[in-house]
Order: structure tokens, then sequence, then C-alpha cells
């Protein structure tokens, strides 16, 4: 479980099943060749991952392939993971960082690259988390899922999400299509200081959430140009609390670049914003 264990990634790390030197002719120099491989995820669900995941300045994971970097995780802290470069394309329900967390932390992690589920649902960061903190995390890479779909984390409960944006492109079948969560459950559970710039396909699309049951909505925004959708919730239950939720006719080059540096200063985008009652 590696409880109490402090992981550091101090450098760039692409995954791959086989590694080869090569002269190129072309190049006129000996190159090194490889190809992805298929990853086991770290934690089982009878062994979950606890201990902490740190990279130590902007480095990338590429190459992860058919599986989430973590498998289950249970009170550990993820700092500053980035996927790039990478296809996770399986049955199950699919997800770049983790499949399921329990208490876990994660902050400023970012997600860019292609993930399917061709029978389950699929998000960026994790499919379920009960009880976690997300902390200026942000998908930019496109999503599908046969049932439901969400820029980062499918099934939210008793969760806390904050600084946290989509930008990809999301794709659901005949579940809930959510711009940051497909399902928002639980009376703990807050999205706040939030963005969906990216667009949105399916039957029961929220421009921030597919369907909220509790919990509460504040300081969150989306583009309707980007998303294709005018409202924030598909189904929205009374136990939710709303407050300073704004769309915008178009994604105004403030928006986006605050988003992209991980930084939403909400008093930036409020000229080009109309407030709505969700």
């Amino acid at each position: 479980s590696y409880e109490g264990v402090h992981f550091i990634q101090k450098n760039h790390i692409t995954l791959q099943s086989s590694y080869s030197i090569l002269y190129d002719t072309r190049q006129g120099k000996w190159v090194g060749v490889g190809a992805p491989a298929s990853w086991t995820s770290i934690g089982t669900k009878e062994h979950p991952f606890k201990g902490t995941f740190t990279v130590a300045g902007q480095f990338e994971i590429k190459g992860l392939k058919d599986a989430p970097l973590f498998g289950y995780v249970e009170n550990a802290h993820i700092s500053g993971i980035q996927i790039y470069s990478s296809t996770i394309n399986i049955e199950d329900s699919a997800a770049a960082i983790c499949r399921n967390a329990v208490n876990t932390v994660f902050d400023s992690c970012a997600v860019r690259c292609n993930i399917v589920s061709s029978t389950g649902a699929a998000a960026a960061l994790a499919v379920h988390a009960v009880g976690c903190t997300f902390d200026a995390c942000a998908n930019l890479g496109e999503i599908s899922g046969a049932t439901s779909v969400a820029g980062l984390v499918v099934v939210a409960e008793n969760a806390t999400m904050t600084n946290c944006y989509n930008a990809g492109t999301l794709m659901a079948g005949s579940g809930y299509t959510g711009g940051l969560v497909a399902e928002f459950l639980g009376a703990g559970s807050s999205l706040t200081t939030a963005l969906n710039a990216g667009l949105l396909k399916g039957d029961k699309c929220g421009a921030l959430v597919g369907y909220a049951a509790e919990g509460s909505v504040k300081n969150a925004f989306f583009a309707t140009q980007m998303s294709s959708v005018g409202v924030p919730f598909y189904q929205k239950d009374v136990a939710v609390s709303v407050d300073n939720v704004a769309v915008g006719d178009t994604l105004n080059g403030n928006m986006l670049s605050y988003a992209q540096r991980g930084v939403l200063a909400t008093t930036t985008w409020t000229n080009s914003m109309t407030y709505v009652s969700p």
C-alpha cells in the first residue's frame, strides 16, 4: 500500500514495452525507438495505494496505455501529475489518473490524452471519488464513454473541487455528460471556482454537472459556444445550493488564459458573462 512512503518524479517519464537503438540514415545518427506498453495500474481494491506521489517540476508522463496510472487509492496525496500523449482505451470504466479514490487529495494534476470506455463511464481524473479533494486540476483531452462521461470525475461523492476546469471534448452514451462532474452526490460535495470550456455531446448534458443531487456549486462558469449546452445542470435536485453560476456566449481570451495557467480569477470573466438561474 506504500502508506507513509513519498514518491517524487524528477524527470519526464515515457512508458514503453520495448526500446531499441537504430541508426537513422536520414538523420545520420543513432536514435532510440520505443512502443507504448499496456500499463498495470498501481493499487488494487484489496491493496490500495496509500502513499504520496508528487512531481518536482513541470515533468510529464507519456505513453500510458489502456489503464489509469493508479487503480485504487485511499488516504493518499497525488500532486502535480501531468499525463500527456497517452491512450486509455478499455471496455471497463476508464480514467487517466485513477479509477477509484477514497479520502485522497489531488492537486495541480492535468490530463491531455484520449480516453475511451466502450462499455462503461469515463473521465480524466477518476471514475469514482469519495471524500476526496481536487484543487487546480484540469482536463484538455478528448473523452468518450458508453454510459456517463465527465471532464474530471464521473461520480463525486462528498468531494470538494476548487479551481478546476475542463477544456476537452466530452461524448457520453446512455448516461450523463458533465463538464466537470457527471454525478454530484452527498451533502458534503462542493464545486467552487470552476470553468467548462469544452464541447459536450450526449442526451443528458450539463455544462458543469450532469446530475446534481446534493452539495453546493459556487463561482462556476461555462461558455455556450464551446460547450454547446445552455444549462449548467441537466438535472438538479432542490438540495443543491447554487451561487454565482454564469454563462457566456463566447469564450473570452482572459477565461482561457487564466484556465491554462490553473488560475481561475472570476473577476476577470464577469464582463462577458450573463448570470443564469439554474
